[in-house]
Formats: structure tokens, sequence, C-alpha cells
């Protein structure tokens, strides 16, 4: 919801604004991000991609150990 609001609205950026007047960029400071179902797809399955092999790790280390080894803190 939020990229299709900046995808009409576009993203203002207010010192950029000042840097392009004084340098004379051939650019507007006001950038609109693209919106389209290709990419939420495209997020939505390299998040789950990332999250699954970030807990792949931890769950293997708990998995060996016996449970009350597992749920105790180390200090």
């Amino acid at each position: 919801m939020l990229n299709f609001y900046l995808s009409q609205e576009g993203i203002h950026v207010q010192a950029l604004a000042e840097l392009v007047r004084e340098m004379e960029f051939m650019f507007e400071p006001v950038f609109y991000p693209v919106y389209s179902l290709e990419n939420l797809i495209y997020s939505f399955v390299m998040g789950i991609i990332v999250v699954t092999l970030a807990c792949l790790y931890p769950a293997r280390k708990a998995g060996n150990m016996e449970p009350v080894d597992a749920l105790q803190v180390d200090e």
C-alpha cells in the first residue's frame, strides 16, 4: 500500500532539493518508486527465503541440544 501511494505522490526530498538547485542537475528532487505486481511478488518471495535461511542455523543448533540446555540463557 505504501509503495502504491508513493508511486502516485512521489518522495519529496527537501535537503536534496537545496543541493540540486545549487548544483543545477537536470532532474527534479521528487522520486517516484515503481509499483508493480511483479516487484511485490519478488519482494515477498525473497523475504521468505532470507528469513528461512536466517532461522536455519539457530533452529538446527537448538534442535541438536537437550531441551533444558536449549532454553538456558548464556551470560
